[in-house]
C-alpha cells in the first residue's frame, strides 16, 4: 500500500511538473527563456555597475558576480512560485488527487532546468577564465543540493503560512529584494566582520551562495562549520515545518 501510494504521488508530481513546464514554454513571445535572460541581464547591469561607476576592479570578479546570481535566481523563483501554491492548486487537493507536501517540489524540480543551463554557462564562464577545476566540478553537486533542500523547506512553511496569513506574500516579495544587498552577490562572505563572519556564514542562503563561488573560483568544499551549520538549519527548519503542518493540516482546507 505505501509503494502503490508513493508510486503514484511520483507520477502525480511528474504531470504536475510537466504541466507548469508546458505552461511556461507555451507562453507567447519568449516565453521560459527569460528565466535565464534576466540573471544574465541582472549579471550585465550589475556588473557594469560595480565596475565603470563604483570603480571596482578585482580579478575574475564577473565570475564571483555570477556565483551570486545563480543560487539566489533559483531560490528567489522557486519562493516566489510556491508562496501562492496551495491557491493555485486549490481543487487538486480538495479532490484528493495531491498531497500537500508535494507541491513545493513543482517549482523546485521545474525551476531546476534554467537553473541547469546557467550552471552551464557559468561552468564555461569558469572553464575559460581558468578558475574551474575538476574538483570544482565534483563540488558544484553538494552546493546545488543543499540549496535545493534549503529552499524546498523555506517553501514549504511560507506556502502554509500564506495561507492564513495572506501579507505573507508582500512580505516575502519585499524580503527577497532585501536579500538582494544582505547575501555575498557582489561580495564575497570573507568581505564581512570577522566578529560577524560565523553568524553571516551560519545562514544556508549565505553559506550556500559562497560554496557555489568558491567550487567555481577555487575547486573548495565547504569547510566542516557551514556543513554543521546546514544540518542543524535544515532540522530545524524540518522540525517548525512539521509542527506548523500538524498544528494548521485540518483547516487548511477550510481556508482554501
Amino acid at each position: 500500500m505505501l509503494k502503490d501510494r508513493f508510486f503514484y504521488s511520483l507520477r502525480v508530481l511528474r504531470k504536475l511538473v510537466e504541466r507548469d513546464l508546458f505552461a511556461r514554454f507555451s507562453t507567447p513571445l519568449m516565453g521560459n527563456s527569460w528565466l535565464v535572460l534576466e540573471p544574465i541581464l541582472l549579471l550585465s547591469v550589475y556588473y557594469l555597475f560595480v565596475t565603470a561607476f563604483l570603480g571596482v576592479k578585482s580579478e575574475h570578479y564577473l565570475i564571483s558576480l555570477f556565483c551570486g546570481i545563480v543560487p539566489f535566481t533559483y531560490f528567489q523563483n522557486t519562493i516566489q512560485a510556491n508562496t501562492s501554491a496551495l491557491t493555485r492548486y486549490r481543487a487538486l487537493l480538495r479532490g484528493g488527487i495531491v498531497d500537500i507536501k508535494l507541491l513545493p517540489f513543482i517549482s523546485l524540480i521545474s525551476n531546476l532546468f534554467p537553473h541547469a543551463v546557467l550552471i552551464l554557462a557559468l561552468m564555461i564562464l569558469g572553464w575559460l577564465s581558468g578558475t574551474l577545476t575538476i574538483l570544482g566540478v565534483l563540488c558544484l553537486p553538494i552546493a546545488m543540493v543543499s540549496l535545493a533542500i534549503f529552499s524546498a523547506l523555506i517553501s514549504f512553511i511560507i506556502m502554509i503560512a500564506n495561507v492564513f496569513f495572506k501579507d505573507i506574500e508582500f512580505i516575502v516579495t519585499l524580503g527577497l529584494r532585501l536579500a538582494v544587498f544582505f547575501c555575498p552577490i557582489f561580495f564575497s562572505a570573507d568581505k564581512v566582520p570577522k566578529p560577524f563572519y560565523y553568524f553571516y556564514v551560519a545562514f544556508p542562503l549565505n553559506s550556500i551562495i559562497e560554496s557555489y563561488r568558491n567550487v567555481i573560483l577555487y575547486g573548495k568544499l565547504p569547510t566542516l562549520f557551514v556543513f554543521g551549520a546546514w544540518i542543524v538549519a535544515y532540522l530545524c527548519l524540518i522540525l517548525i515545518a512539521r509542527a506548523l503542518f500538524v498544528s494548521v493540516s485540518n483547516k487548511i482546507t477550510d481556508q482554501l
